[in-house]
């Protein structure tokens, strides 16, 4: 046996070896040989989601890229959700005589944030073979995120449960407010 490990280790075994490991690519996963989804170039229509699509050019590792698309999704799926909020709240504090409102815009904006991160899920993932460049560079990943809108304060406070940083005495007031937002984007 000896004899053999000190052949294998002086002779052309290991330089042929390492030549082909050398020569042979990382695969890209098995997604990336499909063609192009529909979402890439048009979001779902639906008013029972809101989604959004995350991004990532190829990296070394493959996995990576899946995993920063993934983040790039829920980080414009929060954005998106932070500018709407702001929005649709401050119009509807300017329609109140009094000013006065139970929960501020910046409170319920980062309250819905922290809670669209939670719910939504990833609906689909894209990898791109390097068959098609108008998609960018082969082994750029495209994540495609939604969450539910039409959901009740209940089903909401229960699916955040223990999973919010830190317990807040406004919960029941928040997930109201949230509520009521989410049920005008579904009409």
């Amino acid at each position: 046996m000896r004899r053999f490990v000190e052949q294998v280790r002086n002779g052309p075994w290991l330089a042929a070896v390492l030549l082909l490991t050398a020569c042979v690519g990382r695969p890209l996963p098995p997604t990336a040989r499909a063609e192009p989804p529909s979402w890439l170039d048009q979001l779902p229509a639906s008013k029972e989601n809101l989604c959004a699509i995350g991004l990532s050019g190829p990296t070394y590792y493959p996995e990576d890229a899946v995993a920063n698309s993934k983040a790039q999704a829920f980080t414009e799926l929060a954005r998106g959700i932070q500018v709407r909020v702001k929005s649709d709240m401050e119009i509807r504090q300017r329609g109140e005589s009094s000013g006065a409102s139970e929960v501020t815009v910046e409170e319920l904006s980062a309250f819905m944030t922290e809670v669209v991160v939670k719910l939504a899920q990833v609906r689909s993932q894209w990898v791109n073979s390097g068959g098609f460049p108008t998609r960018g560079e082969r082994g750029t990943v495209y994540t495609l995120v939604c969450m539910p809108l039409a959901m009740s304060a209940a089903e909401m406070g229960q699916k955040v449960q223990g999973r919010l940083p830190v317990a807040n005495p406004r919960l029941p007031l928040l997930l109201k407010h949230t509520e009521a937002v989410m049920k005008e984007w579904t009409q």
